[in-house]
């Protein structure tokens, strides 16, 4: 082989090792990395949710417009929660390797049943069971539990 030769096959080779190693990287970021992301930003949007409509959904004779906003934002989480969680593959591994970074699947569909459950009930007449069942989706998706 020449001199020539070697150095167009090393050249070759570095080149597709790189585009090849680029290529997988981009495969990570946008099938795992950024679905784990908007899981994530869909759980901070959950416990503001959850602490800003406190009032909404805890006690009667608030603001009706507050409310409604409240019970449309619950039913779009629920929605968000469960879509986010499915769209990233192979979950329940990510899920048991996280240590908590990430709820179950289990949990997060039992999450996405509350939070349905809270959106129809904020108003309701009878609320005494909306303060249990937010500090329920707080546990459930380790979250901070309301005060």
């Amino acid at each position: 082989m020449s001199e020539i030769f070697k150095i167009l096959l090393t050249s070759s080779i570095t080149v597709l090792t790189g585009v090849t190693i680029f290529i997988g990287g981009q495969i990570v970021i946008k099938f795992i990395i950024e679905p784990i992301q908007a899981l994530r930003k869909t759980l901070k949007d959950i416990q503001y949710a959850i602490l800003f409509y406190q009032a909404s959904y805890s006690t009667p004779g608030g603001k009706e417009e507050l409310e409604e906003e409240a019970c449309k934002a619950f039913k779009t989480l629920s929605g968000e929660l469960c879509s986010n969680a499915k769209s990233i593959p192979f979950y329940q591994c990510w899920s048991s390797i996280s240590n908590q970074f990430l709820p179950s699947m289990a949990n997060i569909i039992k999450a996405t049943i509350e939070l349905r459950s809270l959106s129809n009930s904020v108003q309701a007449k009878d609320r005494s069971y909306n303060f249990n069942k937010a500090n329920k989706i707080c546990d459930l998706l380790n979250l901070q539990r309301v005060v």
